[in-house]
């Protein structure tokens, strides 16, 4: 009985170590770019309808490529990866909007600022989790 609860201890300290070593630990660089994101999409929204929302989506739109580039090639990182890829394209087809000669309307563009924001929200959960 003794060696079946050692093994049983030795497993789990194993999955332990294994669970640490599979898994992107906290990075303060990737959580910063995701809070840069979700407050810049926060304060932009009051841009909609001003010359300066084209700007700011611009500077959106940086931020969200750092941020996915600065995740791609952290190890054992592919879920932060792909929502970074998925909020990098979203970001984009709003940049885009506003590269058209067509304007760009105030329900888009507020819809646009608020959904980024959320889905900032829910990448931040996902970096702030992380182990340390």
């Amino acid at each position: 009985m003794k060696k079946l609860i050692l093994a049983f201890l030795l497993f789990l300290n194993g999955c332990a170590v294994y669970d640490a070593y599979v898994t992107a630990h906290f990075d303060n660089n990737e959580y910063k770019l995701i809070n840069d994101i979700r407050t810049m999409s926060n304060q932009s929204a009051s841009t909609c309808g001003k010359p300066e929302a084209k700007q700011a989506v611009d500077n959106l739109y940086d931020l969200s490529l750092q941020f996915k580039n600065y995740s791609e090639f952290i190890p054992h990182n592919e879920e932060t990866q792909k929502a970074a890829q998925q909020l990098e394209l979203m970001v984009k087809d709003f940049r885009d909007a506003y590269r058209k000669p067509e304007p760009v309307s105030m329900f888009y563009c507020t819809t646009k600022f608020t959904t980024i924001e959320r889905n900032a929200v829910k990448i931040q959960n996902i970096v702030g989790t992380k182990p340390r």
